[in-house]
């Protein structure tokens, strides 16, 4: 008998997950360890249940003020901002709402396997070789990207804000930005075409690819060599954060 496999297109981004799972709560553990740094995991609204931009958005934009209303109290003297994923579409758009709101950047810019367009862009040679290696079970189609992307916007369409979809838009002026990219993701089409959109508007842009993995691989045990690599890339970022 032939193995099979089967995507869950339940688990969808902005609509599952919570401070518990690995890619949140361990991986902030893990950064905490190794950069010798204060991880605040912020626990914004899903889109369920009506929730839609700019919701989740405007939980990370209130959380980035509170920790830094509360430098003291944290002992802390900058703030980078991060997040995997769905978290990192949103860390990606709060960096741009802070920069324009409040003329403040964050010290980096963390983006791990990042989602940042409301349409995957074309892949890359390299990403279709990869991809061609993968079942279909391990692939993401098109269509559960979009329709992820119409869950969280609700009525909003991409051209009615610059932070509902933050790839397309102007990045001008943000800070030092790092973006690590699974090899076998298809999603790693929008962490490429961010980084160079970034590169082109003569952000600080550092594209890691992070080998032999897939979307989601912060889940996985630091055990595995990729993971720890990647956990190292971040933690030397925060390491070197120096102002607020």
């Amino acid at each position: 008998m032939n193995p099979s496999c089967q995507l869950n297109l339940q688990q969808s981004p902005f609509k599952f997950g919570d401070l518990d799972m690995n890619e949140a709560d361990w991986t902030a553990r893990e950064l905490a360890a190794r950069a010798g740094a204060v991880v605040v995991s912020v626990d914004y609204r899903l889109a369920v249940d009506g929730i839609t931009y700019p919701i989740p958005l405007d939980d990370v934009v209130a959380a980035v003020h509170w920790v830094r209303n509360n430098l003291e109290y944290l002992g802390i003297r900058s703030v980078s901002l991060g997040g995997a994923s769905a978290g990192g579409h949103l860390a990606a758009s709060a960096a741009l709402r802070l920069r324009d709101e409040g003329d403040w950047l964050p010290e980096h810019l963390i983006l791990v396997y990042p989602n940042v367009h409301f349409d995957l862009p074309a892949p890359s040679k390299s990403l279709q070789a990869a991809r061609a290696e993968l079942p279909p079970c391990l692939k993401i189609p098109p269509e559960f990207h979009r329709s992820t992307r119409e869950n969280y916007l609700g009525e909003t369409r991409p051209q009615d804000s610059p932070y509902a979809v933050p790839g397309g838009t102007d990045l001008t002026g943000l800070g030092p930005t790092l973006v690590l990219n699974a090899e076998y993701d298809d999603l790693r089409a929008s962490g490429e075409a961010f980084s160079a959109s970034l590169a082109a508007a003569g952000v600080d842009t550092e594209q890691v690819m992070v080998r032999g993995v897939l979307h989601g691989f912060l889940n996985l045990s630091k055990d595995f060599e990729p993971v720890n690599e990647a956990l190292e890339h971040m933690a030397r970022r925060l390491r070197s954060g120096r102002r607020c």
